[in-house]
């Protein structure tokens, strides 16, 4: 009884010894240089937010291009705040251009811009080293701006391409309790201090 006891203490030390390992930030940052995931057509779980800025598209545009990525992205329970981006290749806001994202709890990711241009904004992000790479391989985020009376509508659409089927129920699940909540809580923030620092100039 005794053995069987301690062997099973033995294997859930070990299980939890393993699961932090895989859970842990790694102790170097990850090489980026390599291609970006190839795009799929299907497989995305997709959340969108809406949000309208008391501003004309352009001046909202020139205020886009000043803030760091950490004022916006701030963090919340589940998810680590963004500590700083570093440039891994071209001018950030043009297309190919690469940068790494340092996240508050030590782990990392990758983004791309995709596509830029006053109405639409489209990167990739991937290489996650969290447990989100267990769910998700790389995801799809646009933000849609059009100038609407004076004043800017901004539609951010976030896609998570999941692994499997069984991983999209995990990712379901965060999107709905989680990514999408965050997704308000940065346009939000984003309007806030936009239309204060307007007002401001």
């Amino acid at each position: 009884m005794y053995i069987i006891l301690a062997a099973v203490a033995v294997f859930a030390l070990a299980a939890t010894f393993t699961i932090r390992q895989l859970l842990s930030p790694p102790r170097t940052p990850p090489d980026f240089t390599g291609p970006r995931p190839e795009i799929a057509e299907n497989g995305y779980i997709t959340h969108s937010e809406e949000i309208i800025i008391d501003m004309p598209l352009d001046q909202y545009l020139a205020w886009v291009e000043t803030q760091p990525l950490e004022a916006g992205l701030t963090g919340q329970d589940d998810i680590p705040s963004v500590a700083r981006t570093e440039i891994i290749q071209g001018t950030w806001h043009e297309v190919g251009a690469r940068r790494m994202i340092v996240l508050s709890d030590g782990h990392y990711v990758a983004e791309e811009v995709l596509a830029e241009n006053p109405n639409l904004f489209r990167y990739q992000v991937w290489g996650y080293t969290n447990y989100a790479r267990f769910a998700t391989d790389y995801a799809i985020g646009e933000f849609q701006r059009e100038e609407v009376d004076g004043k800017t509508h901004i539609k951010w659409t976030y896609s998570y391409h999941k692994r499997s089927n069984l991983t999209g129920r995990f990712l379901e699940s965060f999107v709905e309790n989680s990514w999408g909540p965050y997704m308000r809580q940065y346009l939000q923030i984003s309007k806030e201090q936009s239309e204060k620092d307007l007002k401001g100039a």
